[in-house]
């Protein structure tokens, strides 16, 4: 897929309020486009966006009150202006400047002829012969939900996309031909768009980010949406325990749970939101904490509590003034005053209303603030028509009841088009359940026709099928029962509430019931237990409760049985070993069940599946299921099952998954040799002792092998090398001895190896299919094996905490995939190769504990992806190279127990997402950086134990993110305390000790949240005047 910047329907942007000031470090440029460039292919107009005149470019307007945005192609001409001079006009009108912006090509893998810019940066033209820098990552808002937001496919979208004011990316198959690729230019070369300045880099060029412009032009339209005060229609993309999140114009937004409509009772139903699409209103904005608060109960009141809204309801309660009745399936009531139930004279409201009846109701004008009033009386169009439809209603009920016990589902989801028409019209599923129950017609002499119904030759029905249809019932109808006939009944994932009705039990005929996935509350009615033709019952992913009933084991003809996630407790019937003809048990996902698991299940021969994983099952294994030969997966993990797997597994010859994980299993791994068919074994985090059954190799269709965290001891098996499609070995925090065995080389198919935590005390061969390697704490000593620097697929090398000595060899260039790298802990020597800094997507660099010596190479400034370098504890020397300032995205930098002297490098103002910065303990001297300001991340700042002079600077002040420690100690500072770290007002700690500091300490005062301040050893010399 080819993306294109484009504009989308129409490019200006609002200019009353738009933040962009040169004096705010954004930097905007406008430009008069030629026509040519705007007839190219590869700008792809929207078809309502009219003539090329119409287009908003301009000359001459200031680039702070008005901002357009254009994309064109490498091909195009520039007629107005040469490349890199500016128009005459703008020369003599510096206020009105207009400057072009022009992206150089992106060189492929193979040299380029002008040799400008790599793969992570391009080199940017600003104008007056002077070129800035611009990273990739900057050029587009790339991460996935902002690119699931901003990306339209003309195809399909464009008209929901075509937003005035609204910029994005657009899909366009046709705008630049051939296929994406490495190398290949993120923009093309003439490209015109506007950017901000980050800063400068070491060789002073303008640091650029379109990416930081996107956002600030997202938070100004969300600005001018709060200020329209108007409910907008988001989709919720995710949950947290606090409430719901979703994007408005890319920019993450959160709802609280209590600004939903309906009260969420526990987490299940929280997630269950995820995919739905509401209204919402904002709230509250700020852009400083990147808070943007929603609330669709908000929302809800503005679109459905306007006087002349017509409401469905629920009558909850009568008095003798009216009634209570709640609106649609929220939790909001309001009072339906007897005045307002006729026009007529009502002289009783019992009368004419009941408890649980649906009505409709007009909102009108309330006498009470933030109370809701409603009105049927308004819907009369003649005095007394109210009690005239309530008789109407009577002979109605008269209609066959074979139809009725179906229209009963059909008028249950009429209030959807009452509450909220528009969440109707948006939501995909309601739309499907009108359009199947559109068909659902009272009047029809049989209900056969109907879609979703089918019927015997003798138009009896016996199937009701509706999966995946918005019915959004509060109870499962008990008219239902009266289809003698059903044979299949499948409402899985129609939002249903309420309970199961024991009318049910008379669906003699019944084959399938499915009702999983709703909102289902209650028990299981025994009367189920009469369903003797029942052969499938899925009732999980409720909310049910209470025992399992033992009348179940009268289903003599049940194969699958589904119980999962739902809320069960007590313990599982024993009874349930009579199923014979059972194939499918699953009942995990139930917290609250409980008691021994009944060895009477191993009577069930026919099972294939047993699933009973997050439970509160307790007891052992029974010896029983021994007798399960048709068995292929047995998921009994995180449960309280204790101990010793049972010696009969090993004759479940049909077995493949067996996962007993999280378990309290005792005792040795059993003998599995004879599990032909076994992928996948998992026992990590029990309690396992022994050595690991060399006649595991003879399971030879294992995938995945993971014994970890147990107590597991001697030696691997060198056997274990028969497992030719073994892909990942798992034997970390045991107190496995002896040598890895070289064998595992043959293990062609092996991808990830991790035996971290143990007592290995040498190598292993070459695995040449390995993306993950940890070998960390264990006893490993001499030098890194060279095969290892030969894994090219390698992502993870971990082998923290070893005895391993000699150098870092130039060959680790060839692991052009490592991602983390992790050494620390070790006696490593030597200088860091330069060729480290061909890692190119290195993102973690541990080197800490070891004994590296000489400079840090400044090649490692090419890993621009790097977000974690710690060295601290070797024998660096030198200065601190001043190019790691290009390290853009670091978040930790750990330099402290080294040797470095000179100057903090001024380019650390470059680190915009650093959290962490560690200096300490080493021959630093200067002054702080003012370029400090600009670590707007920065929690911790420790620079103790060095050299340094002069005053604290006040931007140190700036960085008001400190909040864990400012460690100043052991220095040469002078000067009074800057009146700007007053603003720390957050931070924890503060250490100032041992310096030459003098005046007064009252700027000190401010900072509410110390927990420890440190001021001692003669810090101040007049402390208190």
């Amino acid at each position: 897929m080819q993306t294109l910047l484009q504009p989308c329907k129409s490019l200006p942007l609002f200019n009353s309020s738009l933040p962009l000031s040169i004096n705010n470090c954004l930097l905007t440029y406008n430009v008069s486009i030629h026509n040519k460039c705007l007839k190219s292919s590869s700008f792809h107009l929207f078809p309502n966006i009219g003539s090329l005149k119409t287009l908003p470019f301009s000359k001459n307007i200031p680039p702070w009150r008005s901002t357009h945005i254009s994309f064109c192609r490498q091909d195009d001409a520039f007629d107005d202006f040469s490349s890199t001079q500016l128009p005459e006009k703008a020369q003599n009108h510096r206020t009105h400047e207009n400057e072009e912006l022009e992206l150089l090509n992106k060189p492929s893998p193979v040299a380029t002829n002008n040799g400008i810019g790599n793969e992570n940066k391009l080199d940017v033209n600003v104008g007056a012969d002077l070129l800035g820098t611009m990273l990739t990552k900057e050029v587009l808002p790339l991460y996935d939900k902002e690119m699931e937001y901003l990306l339209c496919d003309m195809d399909k979208d464009s008209e929901r996309f075509m937003v005035r004011g609204k910029m994005g990316i657009v899909k366009d198959e046709a705008a630049v031909s051939g296929g994406a690729g490495p190398g290949r230019p993120v923009v093309e070369t003439g490209t015109i768009l506007f950017a901000e300045v980050l800063g400068r880099t070491l060789s002073g060029r303008p640091l650029l980010s379109t990416r930081r412009l996107f956002r600030r032009i997202a938070w100004h339209r969300v600005r001018q949406v709060k200020e329209l005060n108007e409910p907008i229609e988001v989709k919720i993309t995710e949950w947290n325990t606090g409430g719901l999140l979703t994007r408005i114009e890319g920019l993450r937004a959160f709802l609280p749970k209590a600004e939903l409509m309906n009260r969420v009772n526990n987490f299940k139903e929280l997630k269950e939101n995820v995919g739905r699409r509401i209204y919402v209103l904002i709230t509250r904005i700020n852009e400083t904490n990147n808070d943007l608060i929603l609330s669709e109960r908000e929302a809800w009141e503005m679109l459905n509590l306007q006087e002349g809204t017509l409401l469905e309801g629920t009558v909850k309660k009568i008095f003798s003034y009216g009634a209570q009745v709640r609106i649609g399936e929220t939790n909001r009531s309001g009072l339906l005053h007897i005045s307002n139930i006729s026009r007529s004279r009502v002289t009783a409201v019992h009368d004419l209303l009941k408890v649980d009846e649906k009505v409709k109701a007009l909102v009108v004008k309330s006498m009470f603030p933030d109370k809701i009033s409603l009105s049927i009386a308004d819907l009369e169009s003649e005095p007394g028509l109210f009690i005239s439809n309530k008789e109407i209603h009577d002979m109605n009920s008269k209609i066959d009841q074979r139809s009725n016990s179906l229209i009963t589902l059909k008028y249950g989801v009429r209030r959807l088009k009452t509450i909220n028409p528009r969440a109707k019209a948006a939501d995909p599923s309601a739309k499907a359940s009108s359009s199947v129950l559109s068909s659902w017609n009272p009047s029809s002499l049989t209900p056969c026709s109907w879609q979703g119904i089918t019927c015997s030759p003798q138009n009896r029905v016996i199937s009701l099928s509706l999966p995946n249809t918005f019915l959004n019932l509060s109870s499962l109808p008990s008219e239902l029962s009266s289809l003698t006939c059903l044979q299949l009944l499948n409402l899985s994932s129609t939002n249903i509430s309420g309970t199961i009705p024991t009318s049910f039990g008379q669906l003699t005929h019944l084959r399938l019931l499915d009702l999983s996935s709703n909102s289902i509350s209650g028990y299981i009615p025994q009367e189920l237990g009469l369903l003797s033709s029942l052969q499938f019952l899925y009732l999980n992913s409720n909310r049910l409760s209470g025992r399992i009933p033992p009348q179940l084991a009268n289903l003599t003809s049940l194969q699958v049985f589904c119980l999962q996630d739902n809320l069960f407790n007590g313990s599982i019937p024993s009874q349930l070993g009579s199923l014979i003809s059972l194939q499918q048990f699953r009942v995990g996902g139930n917290p609250y069940l409980t008691g021994d698991i009944p060895p009477q299940l191993g009577l069930l021969t026919n099972l294939t599946t047993f699933g009973a994983a997050a439970t509160g099952l307790s007891g052992v294994i029974p010896p029983t299921f021994g007798k399960l030969i048709n068995l292929q997966t047995l998921a009994l993990y995180d449960t309280e099952v204790f101990g010793s797997i049972p010696l009969e597994l090993g004759l479940c010859s049909e077995l493949r998954n067996l996962y007993l994980h999280m378990n309290k299993l005792t005792g040795s791994i059993p003998q599995l040799g004879k599990l032909q068919k076994l992928t996948s074994l998992l026992l990590w985090g029990n309690a396992l002792s022994g050595h690991i059954p060399a006649e595991l190799s003879n399971c030879s269709s294992m995938v995945v092998l993971d014994a970890s965290a147990n107590d597991l001891s001697g030696e691997i098996p060198s056997d274990l090398g028969k497992l030719v499609v073994l892909e990942q070995l798992h034997l970390s925090d045991n107190s496995l001895t002896g040598a890895i065995p070289w064998q595992l080389s043959n293990c062609t198919s092996l991808t990830a190896l991790q035996l971290d935590k143990n007592q290995l005390s040498a190598s292993f061969g070459n695995c040449t299919e390995l993306y993950a390697l940890d070998l960390s704490r264990n006893k490993l000593t001499g030098t890194i094996p060279d095969e290892v620097f030969g894994l090219k697929k390698l992502s993870k090398l971990l082998l923290l905490g070893n005895s391993l000595s000699g150098g870092l060899p130039r060959s680790i260039a060839n692991c052009q995939s490592l991602v983390r790298l992790r050494l620390g802990e070790n006696q490593l020597s030597g200088q860091i190769p330069k060729e480290i800094g061909q890692l190119q997507n290195l993102v973690f660099l541990d080197l800490y504990v070891n004994h590296f010596s000489g400079a840090i190479p400044i090649e490692i400034a090419n890993i621009t992806v790097l977000e974690l370098l710690d060295v601290h504890n070797n024998h660096f020397t030198g200065e601190i190279p001043s190019q790691l300032g290009e390290l853009v995205n670091l978040e930790q930098l750990d330099l402290s127990r080294n040797s470095f002297n000179g100057e903090i490098p001024w380019s650390f103002g470059n680190f915009s997402y650093l959290n962490k910065l560690i200096l300490n303990n080493n021959l630093l001297s200067g002054s702080i950086p003012r370029s400090i300001k600009n670590l707007q991340k920065l929690t911790l700042l420790d620079l103790s134990y060095n050299s340094l002079s002069g005053p604290i600077p006040p931007e140190i002040g700036y960085v008001t993110s400190l909040t864990i420690s400012l460690d100043l100690s052991s220095n040469a500072f002078t000067g009074e305390l800057p009146q700007t770290m007053s603003s720390l007002t957050q931070l924890q700690s503060i250490d100032l000790s041992h310096n030459l500091l003098y005046g007064n300490i009252k700027v000190l005062g401010s900072l509410t949240s110390l927990t420890s301040l440190n001021i001692s050893c003669k810090t101040f010399q007049a402390l208190f005047l």
